[in-house]
């Protein structure tokens, strides 16, 4: 069941200004007995937020790492509360994310970056190591480098690192005891950077905009060319029958003689009667090969056609 807090119990707890916490917060506390401990914090007025923070997550044993938490004063000090409403107030009054990590870590944040970091752990994909998941026992010290930490991590998995373009600006936090991968989750997400494996042995670390220009372009991928269909094949008549047609040339029987055999034909310009071998319709090449009692052979040079014969 998850527990609201409203923008009142922030005003009620909290002496200051909270103008980020506009919606109810959701309890994302794990539902264990440990974070319903009762706590009380005596502390001077006006301490900052992430001194509050910070004390507030050591009253049950978790080690915070913070970021983007601005030095906001706090004028409230906690007394026999319940951790899980004090923790909730806290991270709804500036707007903050958190995630829980081994070792007692928990690191706060804006929702931004923490999104990025649960998605980094989820992700099985991590730097190149056999060792990815051994605890690091390099104590980075408050106030080393941003880049100095990434080098520490990059040199425990034994491997080069090309650094590009990393912000310079010191941290704060400490990740001794978190595992090599969950470390270095944490330094991408945090320092807003991304990294290029060059090879088995060097890596290439920077901010996210120069990484993506050196990580190669995946292949474009054309769409496949449309295939038209042929369009259906045309029957192509022979010569002959199309000058027939278009002449408007037709058979219409025989005349025969004791002297000469003749063939009558009905065209546009009228009845023609032809000799055997004679042209139908002059200057054509159509010739009548021969004839019969029943058909007549028309012929247009190698080609030829039968027709039934119709006595007029």
């Amino acid at each position: 069941m998850k527990i609201w807090l409203s923008l009142l119990a922030l005003l009620t707890w909290f002496g200051t200004g909270v103008s980020h916490a506009q919606q109810p917060y959701a309890d994302q506390l794990p539902k264990e007995a440990r974070y319903d401990q009762r706590v009380t914090m005596n502390l001077p007025a006006g301490i900052d937020l992430k001194t509050y923070i910070k004390e507030l997550a050591g009253t049950i044993g978790l080690q915070p790492i913070l970021e983007n938490v601005p030095e906001q004063p706090v004028n409230r000090p906690l007394n026999d509360v319940k951790f899980r409403d004090a923790w909730n107030v806290t991270m709804a009054l500036g707007n903050f994310q958190f995630e829980l990590l081994e070792k007692n870590v928990v690191v706060v944040s804006s929702p931004e970056t923490i999104t990025r970091l649960r998605a980094l752990n989820a992700n099985a994909a991590t730097l190149p190591s056999s060792s990815s998941n051994a605890a690091i026992n390099l104590d980075f010290g408050v106030g080393r480098t941003l880049e100095e930490a990434v080098r520490a991590v990059v040199s425990i998995a034994k491997l080069q690192m090309i650094p590009v373009n990393i912000p310079s600006r010191t941290i704060d936090y400490n990740l001794k005891g978190l595992s090599l991968r969950v470390a270095w989750n944490v330094l991408l997400s945090l320092g807003d950077l991304d990294y290029y494996i060059v090879s088995n042995d060097i890596v290439t670390v920077g901010a996210s905009s120069a990484i993506d220009l050196l990580r190669p372009k995946p292949p474009e991928v054309k769409p496949p060319p449309v295939v038209v269909a042929p369009p259906p094949p045309v029957a192509v008549k022979p010569e002959l029958e199309v000058f027939l047609e278009t002449q408007k040339v037709q058979f219409v029987g025989f005349v025969t003689s004791s002297a000469v055999r003749k063939a009558v034909f009905q065209t546009a310009q009228g009845i023609k009667v032809v000799e055997i071998g004679a042209e139908i319709i002059k200057d054509s090449k159509v010739t009548l090969k021969s004839f019969s009692e029943t058909e007549a052979v028309l012929s247009l040079g190698d080609q030829s056609m039968t027709l039934k014969i119709q006595k007029p």
